[in-house]
């Protein structure tokens, strides 16, 4: 059997290969896996690096994550991380960070978990060496309260040596809707 490969299968190959890449991110949502830099609206999993990190809680009657309250003065919700790699893992304050936008879009904010005291992480979730299928879980806090039509980008950055790979949950807070300056005329 011959183990030539002729520049013509080469391309056929690349080809079937690049379609096949091109294809999978048709399929993307928020149960997304391995690309850089991933985001996804609200609640919900990513997986990046084969490390799985979950914001928020599933909700087996609706089948979806369920919302985050933003309109509190302390912004909390529950964080789970699951490493599915074979080198164990480190998990420090400085992996997490959350930056808030204004109505305009504009950054406001910037917290650095271990640097901020506004961005608390539970203990629960930090390791010194997670091992290889092991769940770490706890609660994140942001106390700092987001106005009508802000944005908070929460980002998680799994292995800070390959720093170019995060994943990061974007939470907006509704603006309030505008009430018909004219009310109904009554007869």
């Amino acid at each position: 059997m011959s183990l030539a490969f002729s520049r013509r299968s080469f391309l056929k190959y690349s080809a079937v290969a690049a379609v096949a890449v091109a294809g999978a991110s048709l399929f993307s949502g928020c149960d997304q896996t391995d690309t850089k830099n991933l985001y996804c609206d609200g609640a919900g999993s990513i997986t990046v690096l084969q490390i799985n990190a979950v914001l928020g809680t599933y909700d087996n009657d609706a089948k979806k994550y369920k919302d985050i309250d933003l309109t509190k003065e302390s912004i909390s919700f529950p964080f789970q991380i699951t490493v599915g790699r074979t080198n164990n893992l480190p998990i420090q304050p400085s992996n997490f960070k959350a930056i808030v936008y204004g109505k305009d879009g504009k950054q406001k904010a910037k917290y650095v978990g271990g640097t901020s005291s506004q961005l608390k992480i539970d203990a629960s979730l930090l390791d010194t060496n997670l091992a290889n299928s092991v769940t770490n879980s706890g609660n994140i806090t942001l106390t700092t309260p987001l106005a009508e039509g802000e944005k908070l980008v929460f980002t998680y950055c799994p292995d800070l040596q390959y720093a170019e790979y995060s994943m990061n949950w974007v939470l907006a807070r509704a603006a309030k809707k505008e009430e018909n300056a004219a009310s109904p005329a009554t007869n």
